[in-house]
């Protein structure tokens, strides 16, 4: 079962791809900040079970940290790839939100199975929900 905080990083990047798929890149751009703020709050969750995890299995704990490392990497992308176009001068927003979701998916799936499998507790979840992206107002 997924946990909420899990959840809502998925959904946000779900989101992402959508606004990425319709070419609006303000979205993109503010829910990729979101989603920064609610992943440094999940890794602030996670925290604790880090350390036993490393303490337990260095390099499993390694493993982990590095692709969580790449989905803070390619959110950054994300965040500033509106104002910084390719070389075509096109956003690569829909790229790069399709492979956070990816990241994501294997990240989640991997940390929820070593956690059962260690019966580690569960983040709590305590991810703020609440806080979704800026709607903009159509003029």
């Amino acid at each position: 079962m997924v946990n909420t905080a899990h959840q809502g990083l998925i959904d946000l990047a779900r989101e992402a791809r959508i606004a990425a798929t319709a070419g609006d890149e303000d979205d993109v751009e503010q829910i990729a900040i979101v989603m920064l703020t609610e992943l440094a709050v999940h890794l602030d969750d996670e925290r604790l079970a880090m350390i036993k995890l490393d303490a337990a299995d260095p390099e499993l704990a390694a493993g982990l940290q590095a692709r969580q490392r790449r989905v803070i990497e390619r959110l950054l992308e994300l965040a500033d790839a509106p104002t910084t176009p390719d070389s075509d001068g096109a956003c690569n927003c829909l790229g790069l939100a399709d492979e956070i979701v990816a990241l994501l998916d294997v990240e989640i799936a991997t940390e929820e199975a070593v956690a059962a499998e260690r019966g580690l507790p569960s983040t709590s979840g305590r991810s703020r929900g609440g806080v979704r992206r800026h709607h903009h107002s159509e003029s």
